[in-house]
């Protein structure tokens, strides 16, 4: 079951990047400087360039960078708790923590 959240959780991440890149080429950022910003926001890494600057200085964008931080702890302590209680359960904790982090790397690499 916690594998099925986990899939979850991972494609709303996903959608969030997505959706969010979009939202900020509308504000009239250019869609891969957008999705670099996004995914930076989401894994709290590479957030200080010139680039973060655009995000910073426009009301709106900040605004949508104030809910994405808030969003991504929220699914960091998500993970980590799907991860914890798979390694504290007794059932086939193994075979979920090998596809747990198989889901993940996909997830990082795509």
């Amino acid at each position: 079951m916690g594998l099925i959240y986990l899939a979850i959780l991972l494609i709303a991440l996903w959608l969030i990047i997505e959706i969010l890149s979009i939202v900020l080429k509308i504000t009239g950022l250019d869609f891969y400087k957008a999705r670099f910003q996004v995914i930076s926001m989401i894994t709290h890494t590479g957030f200080t360039t010139r680039e973060s600057e655009l995000i910073v200085q426009h009301p709106l964008r900040r605004k949508i960078a104030s809910v994405l931080m808030v969003i991504s702890y929220i699914a960091q302590a998500s993970v980590i708790s799907l991860l914890f209680s798979a390694i504290t359960s007794d059932q086939n904790s193994l075979i979920f923590i090998v596809i747990s982090l198989f889901i993940l790397g996909i997830f990082v690499f795509a």
